[in-house]
């Protein structure tokens, strides 16, 4: 669901609502890179021990007065970093069995046709389901809220954690 365009083709009649979302925490953290794509992320310039305290923390140590600092995780700017986490996140949903090919919403498909759709946004997880107005909620549980639940529990044996403010 790299655009917006994506969504343009669905219809959500007056009597239906429901989206839920999941977002991963610190998801591009997360990610073990090679030695040469961390040296590829080296920020420009040094900063002073001191400056390095500012961001480490006051107990921070170096033996030099002035270091470099790089990203030792993927990058939202690094080279192909936003499809390589889409596609982690995708093949997470997969293997979670979140979604099948036939529910997924995607840019260059289709929109599906039953009443789920779910895409991934980056670490964004997507669901849109049309619920009778009203029935969801008190309990009930909807087709959107297991599948998220499915993410989570895919998520958690993947030892990803969850964005804290996402229920």
């Amino acid at each position: 669901m790299a655009s917006g365009t994506s969504l343009v083709d669905i219809v959500i009649p007056d009597w239906a609502d429901q989206f839920s979302g999941l977002d991963m925490k610190d998801y591009f953290y997360q990610f073990v890179i090679s030695e040469q794509r961390m040296e590829r992320n080296t920020l420009a310039g040094e900063v002073t021990l001191d400056e390095a305290r500012t961001i480490f923390g006051p107990s921070f140590e170096w033996p030099e007065p002035r270091l470099a600092v790089s990203l030792a995780t993927l990058a939202m700017g690094d080279l192909n970093s936003v499809e390589f986490a889409q596609a982690s996140r995708l093949g997470l949903c997969l293997a979670s069995k979140v979604l099948v090919p036939a529910e997924l919403l995607s840019m260059r498909c289709p929109v599906p046709g039953g009443p789920l759709m779910l895409g991934t946004v980056i670490d964004d997880l997507v669901a849109i389901e049309m619920v009778v107005k009203g029935v969801a909620g008190e309990g009930a549980r909807s087709m959107a809220d297991e599948r998220i639940a499915r993410a989570l529990s895919g998520s958690e044996e993947a030892s990803l954690q969850r964005n804290p403010f996402c229920k």
